[in-house]
């Protein structure tokens, strides 16, 4: 095996993103925090090729990760980043994902870092394929968007995300006690409200390329 690069979210890092201005409707909070930790436990290896190894389906470079959004209003706000070969920025800014089988749910976890935001998009998904997949708004297929200097916190009514390409990267196969890595590209737009001080409402739409999933 290659040179590796390993991209790994710590559970820490995406808990303190998360802030719980006022206190959210029990059923909402458990949702939300449900979907911060599985996305938390997401780790991402991607290795480089060698030349000489046939059996190694990796391909030879990472891409970089670019991710944007336009929060609109009751917050009015424009976020974008690139993240060369997907590692993560000096200050914390980081984005990836994972696509669970048995749950049916596809998740895209973005992190502002010194920034401190941070957006969640869970959708309804059972592969990583090209498609527009529902955040139903059951279970942990929903997205948030939350600023913790600004101690504001949103959950979806409703959103989706459309994946317009997805690439399969590796391939390790669960029959090796491993996950596949895609990439993907696509776009994104949720309507969500503060639950805890209605009728705050704010739309987010934004648009992902070079983003990894770890389909498992």
């Amino acid at each position: 095996m290659g040179n590796c690069a390993v991209l790994f979210t710590p559970l820490l890092l995406v808990s303190n993103n998360f802030v719980k201005p006022k206190p959210y409707p029990m059923k909402s909070f458990k949702h939300l925090l449900l979907l911060l930790l599985s996305v938390s436990m997401v780790s991402i290896t991607a290795c480089k090729k060698d030349d000489d190894d046939d059996n190694d389906t990796t391909q030879s470079e990472l891409p970089d990760a670019v991710f944007s959004a336009d929060i609109s209003g009751d917050v009015t706000r424009h976020v974008e980043f690139t993240l060369p070969k997907n590692v993560t920025s000096a200050d914390g800014k980081a984005i990836n994902g994972s696509q669970n089988n048995s749950l049916n749910l596809l998740l895209i976890n973005v992190l502002g870092g010194s920034e401190k935001w941070s957006i969640v998009l869970g959708v309804t998904a059972n592969s990583v394929t090209t498609g527009t997949f529902q955040m139903n708004q059951t279970q942990s297929s929903f997205g948030s968007y939350t600023d913790q200097d600004a101690g504001v916190g949103y959950l979806s009514a409703s959103g989706s995300v459309t994946i317009t390409k997805a690439e399969l990267y590796q391939s390790v196969g669960s029959s090796l006690g491993g996950a596949d890595d895609y990439f993907i590209d696509g776009t994104f737009t949720m309507s969500c409200a503060d639950e805890s001080n209605p009728p705050k409402e704010i739309t987010v739409t934004g648009s992902f390329s070079g983003i990894n999933i770890k389909d498992n």
